[in-house]
């Protein structure tokens, strides 16, 4: 990252993706979406979490640095439960509840040491 920008290393990280995804679809064939919601779906997962995430999160990594960045991501896991639970009404276990908190030690343990 010292000789690059969030911009270029995001690029390379998704034409990389995308290149195992070709591959992906030339042995199992391609499967579009098939309702206009679908289509809003798979643009939403192209834009939010793809661009926006990948570039964000390298800015984010020339901004703070590897070590703060990568503890952060961490997070993610965590993050990405709560918003399924508060935005589209996911229900939770016991053992997913247990699972976030060792995350969350984990991350802990990490950044102390």
């Amino acid at each position: 990252m010292p000789r690059t920008n969030a911009i270029a290393a995001s690029t390379t990280v998704t034409t990389a993706a995308g290149g195992v995804y070709v591959g992906i679809v030339a042995v199992h064939g391609p499967l579009f979406p098939q309702t206009p919601p679908g289509w809003g779906a798979v643009v939403a997962i192209v834009l939010v979490s793809t661009v926006i995430g990948i570039v964000t999160f390298f800015a984010g990594l020339e901004q703070i640095g590897p070590t703060r960045a990568s503890t952060l991501s961490t997070f993610e896991p965590v993050v990405s439960v709560t918003l399924a639970i508060l935005v589209l009404g996911e229900t939770i276990s016991p053992l997913q509840v247990l699972g976030g908190i060792l995350i969350l030690v984990a991350v802990i343990v990490c950044s102390v040491t």
